[in-house]
This record gives C-alpha cells, sequence and structure tokens, in this order.
C-alpha cells in the first residue's frame, strides 16, 4: 500500500519465498530478437492492469533484462528507474596452491582446517542421494538458525516459513539434475556445518549455510574451503557469494560486483505518482499481494 491507495506491482516469477538473485526472462536463444517486443507489446496491452514493474536484484554487468529495452522502445510512455545493488564474487584459479597464496595470511594458515578435519570422527560430505536429502535440509535448517539466534534474530526459514518449504520441493529436483552442492562437515554422522549452494554454467552460487556455535570455533570457515577447493578441482569459475559484498566475503578473493533494482512505470497518473516521488517498493510504502491478472 502507498498509504491509502493500492498500488498493482508485477513482479519477476519466483522473487517472493525462494531467496533467488539474478531473476530474469528466460527464453530460447533462437527468440532473442522477438521475444522483448512481445513482452512490452502484452504489458502496453494491458497497462490498466498493473501501476508499477518491480524487478530487484538484477545483474547489470550482463546485458539482459526488460528495462534495457524498455525505454528506447516506448520512449515517453515507460519510464524506468535503477538504483545499485551490491553483489560479490571470487572469481577461481585454476589450481588450489595459487587459491591458496592469494588469500590473507590468516586464511593461509593451515592449522585450524588440520586440527578440525584431523579430529576423530570428523568427514567432509556431500549430499548425493535423494534419501539423504530430508536430514540435509534439517540439518540446514536448525543450524541455519541457530547461528541467527547468536544474534538476537530468528532465520529466514523461520521468519519465511513458505521459503524453507520451496527448498524442499527444489533441491530434489536440482540434485536430479546436476545443479546440487549440498554440503557439510560431521562428526559421528552428525552435522555440524554445512552450506547449499547450485553449480550453472560453471559457477557456483552459494544460497544458505550454517554451523553450531558450540562446535569447533572456524568450522564454517573450514567447510567454505574444502568447497572452493571442490569448485577449483571440477574446473568452476566462480564462488559467487550472490547479494551484498562485505569484508568477510573480500577476505575470500569476493570482488564487489554492482547490479541494479529496476521500477517500470508508464503514463498512468499513480504510476507517474510512484516514479516522480521516487518511491522504491519497501514495506513502508509497498506490500505486493500476488494476484493473476
Amino acid at each position: 500500500m502507498l498509504k491509502l491507495l493500492p498500488v498493482t506491482v508485477l513482479r519477476p516469477l519466483a522473487d517472493l519465498d525462494t531467496g533467488g538473485e539474478y531473476p530474469d526472462i528466460i527464453y530460447r536463444q533462437k527468440d532473442s530478437a522477438s521475444v522483448y517486443p512481445a513482452i512490452l507489446e502484452a504489458l502496453m496491452a494491458h497497462k490498466n492492469q498493473w501501476d508499477i514493474i518491480w524487478m530487484p536484484r538484477m545483474r547489470s554487468w550482463q546485458v539482459t533484462c526488460l528495462a534495457s529495452h524498455a525505454l528506447p522502445r516506448q520512449q515517453g510512455v515507460l519510464s524506468v528507474r535503477q538504483r545499485q545493488h551490491s553483489f560479490s564474487a571470487t572469481e577461481l584459479p585454476q589450481n588450489k596452491a595459487l587459491f591458496k597464496k592469494q588469500l590473507p595470511r590468516r586464511k593461509q594458515r593451515s592449522n585450524q582446517r588440520n586440527r578440525i578435519l584431523k579430529t576423530a570422527g570428523i568427514s567432509f560430505e556431500r549430499c548425493q542421494n535423494q534419501a539423504d536429502i530430508k536430514h540435509y535440509l534439517s540439518a540446514l535448517f536448525a543450524l541455519h538458525q541457530q547461528r541467527w539466534l547468536q544474534t538476537g534474530c530468528d532465520g529466514v526459514f523461520i521468519r519465511k516459513p513458505a521459503e524453507a518449504e520451496f527448498y524442499r520441493r527444489f533441491v530434489p529436483h536440482a540434485l536430479e539434475q546436476g545443479w546440487l552442492r549440498f554440503h557439510a562437515i560431521k562428526q559421528d554422522g552428525e552435522i555440524k556445518a554445512i552450506q547449499l549452494g547450485y553449480v550453472y554454467q560453471d559457477h557456483y552460487h552459494i544460497l544458505q549455510e550454517g554451523f553450531a556455535p558450540d562446535f569447533m570455533p572456524g568450522v564454517g570457515g573450514v567447510l567454505r574451503w574444502l568447497v572452493i577447493d571442490e569448485c577449483i578441482d571440477q574446473g568452476i569459475k566462480t564462488y559467487d557469494f550472490l547479494g551484498q559484498h562485505t569484508a568477510h566475503k573480500a577476505s575470500w578473493q569476493a570482488k564487489e560486483r554492482l547490479g541494479s533494482d529496476i521500477i517500470i512505470g508508464h503514463d498512468r497518473p499513480l504510476s507517474r505518482l510512484i516514479q516522480d516521488a521516487k518511491i522504491w517498493p519497501t514495506g513502508r510504502y509497498l506490500r505486493p499481494v500476488i494476484r493473476t491478472l
């Protein structure tokens, strides 16, 4: 809601309740010349049914998305606003020794890693069977929540139960397709640290992670190191932390990449009001409601 005015917001499919980043329009390459004109034609034909299009967390380092095609084709009718959105990713070298050499000295020291891996009963494992998914997901939800409780907050799976349900549905499919990378450090079969990611087109994307706060210090970092080692062995080119660039990510040689949050409006009064007032869809102003147009 914008005060008392209802606003109809179009959002990318799966933007809600998935934790998704880099939303985009998926189409066959052979249709690349016709897909955007067709989408724009349909949007303009039904512009009385929407006020703004809200596309957060878009990649700006690749020429994609509806926004780059909207203004040239509908100048004076459609309006586009963008603001920067920070992402973070590590470009991986071809061998593990080179990666280790690039790390800060405190991360190059292997004492902590060796101490954890040489502890009796410790193992580094990857979920590769459908029968193990439930066990891994239960550990992810529990350890993620424990990690966030240390900060006085609930984790995303408590705040957004629908996102947990999405993971339950999608992870088995990702394993079947060969995308899933679900790793854990276990002690005597009990998961103490866990990391969930996906590999697509030689890029690893980390989605969620967690670790037992009362276990060995640094176990989360050791798990990340082991996952990156495996990525390098498999020829994966990028370890993508996704949203927000932080000092912690930079310590893993991650570089900031700037994407965009994008709003597209049109020439109807309410849409123009939102664009002219430079309002962004946040909980303070807008609460999109899913409906079928």
